[in-house]
């Protein structure tokens, strides 16, 4: 019997860890390509903003496709109310995502039909809603949401030593670096580097009694992330004297 759970436990990391890997790189994949495709299609409208319409819909799945894969592993600790908690969490994540996704997407379609209008009420309103509180509620809601997954591991015992920790280091690795470029170039570092740094001194002070927990698939997923987006805000501080975002440079 022992065998069997130790190889279930096993067998349920794995699955975790490989939907956390295609979860990091759906996230670079969805919110990095769009850079690369600013073609004009007609009257403006670029084959970047039709690809960005496929966004939510794939990482709201992921993110429920974890949030389920959690919830089965601790479906047995019926009187917690932290998978009732997560659940909120997820769903309002979820919704400050899909509406800073849709206010920056619409405004930042408009806001190239105002050249010429810099400096005039309207251009700096529809600046605002797309490139500060657009942003801020995109990446708020992936924040919540990382909580939220967090919480509902630390209720997790199914937690054995993994040789697969390699498909959730990539899958950070890749969340973490696009998370940076986010910030960078949607100009919310001002929030985005704070909670790298409170993110992995959370984990810690949550999971670092416990060792083994830190190498939980979810854990160490995030810990890593933001540890990178840490250390890249760090470097990209320094190098550049500020946080001058990719396009002022001229890298897109």
């Amino acid at each position: 019997m022992t065998n069997r759970n130790g190889f279930e436990s096993r067998e349920s990391n794995f699955k975790l860890a490989v939907w956390l890997f295609f979860f990091g790189l759906n996230y670079a994949f969805w919110h990095l390509t769009v850079a690369f495709l600013n073609f004009e299609i007609k009257n403006k409208l670029m084959v970047a903003e039709l690809f960005d319409l496929v966004t939510p819909f794939v990482m709201t799945f992921l993110v429920y496709r974890l949030y389920s894969l959690l919830k089965q592993r601790i479906e047995s600790r019926r009187s917690s109310r932290l998978p009732k908690i997560s659940l909120i969490l997820i769903i309002l994540g979820i919704v400050f995502f899909i509406e800073g996704h849709g206010m920056h997407l619409s405004a930042n379609a408009i806001i190239r039909h105002l050249e010429g209008w810099e400096g005039s009420p309207l251009f700096d309103l529809t600046y605002f809603f797309d490139e500060i509180l657009g942003h801020l509620f995109w990446d708020g809601g992936f924040v919540i949401m990382s909580i939220a997954l967090l919480i509902l591991s630390f209720q997790d015992r199914e937690v054995k030593p993994s040789r697969v920790s390699i498909w959730t280091t990539v899958g950070s690795l890749s969340y973490g670096f696009t998370y940076f470029c986010l910030a960078v170039e949607g100009q919310t570092v001002l929030f985005n580097f704070p909670v790298s740094v409170l993110m992995p001194v959370i984990i810690l002070f949550m999971f670092g009694r416990r060792r083994l927990r830190l190498k939980h698939p979810i854990v160490l997923f995030y810990f890593l992330a933001y540890l990178l987006a840490f250390f890249l805000f760090v470097y990209w501080g320094i190098t550049k004297g500020g946080f001058p975002q990719f396009t002022e440079l001229g890298w897109i």
